[in-house]
């Protein structure tokens, strides 16, 4: 390892972050191809993961009850919620019940919480949930 690592690891340059390429980064990412089918009357599972480093995200569906699942991996007891708080390195799962009007489109957001609004407005992680 220690070898991996000076050869590698220290032989690379440090990368300039003065421009700050912080404001490129991805704070809502689906796993999947982007384009999966969701049906009226079914239930999903959700599952969010805080990879963060330093930044508390809410996590919310527009319209939509989310009923805590897991955490960690480990069974909770069932309790809804409109949104929800996951701290930094934290996993939940969710089970969203797909029972709102097909002809609207529903908002999927990831933001920080706890944090100068002013400056972390770029940060919010927006998608649209259609079925």
């Amino acid at each position: 390892m220690s070898k991996w690592y000076r050869e590698l690891v220290r032989s690379k340059p440090v990368p300039n972050l003065s421009n700050r390429l912080v404001f490129q980064y991805r704070i809502l990412t689906f796993s999947g191809t982007g384009s999966e089918l969701y049906h009226t009357g079914k239930t999903y599972r959700i599952r969010v993961i805080n990879v963060g480093v330093s930044t508390c995200l809410n996590f919310r569906i527009q319209s939509h009850n989310l009923l805590l699942a897991e955490a960690e991996g480990h069974y909770t007891s069932q309790q809804n919620y409109s949104s929800f708080d996951i701290h930094v390195g934290w996993s939940y799962s969710f089970l969203v019940n797909m029972d709102q009007n097909t002809s609207s489109d529903f908002y999927v957001v990831a933001s920080p919480r706890f944090v100068n609004e002013s400056v972390w407005q770029c940060f919010r992680g927006v998608a649209i949930l259609s079925y």
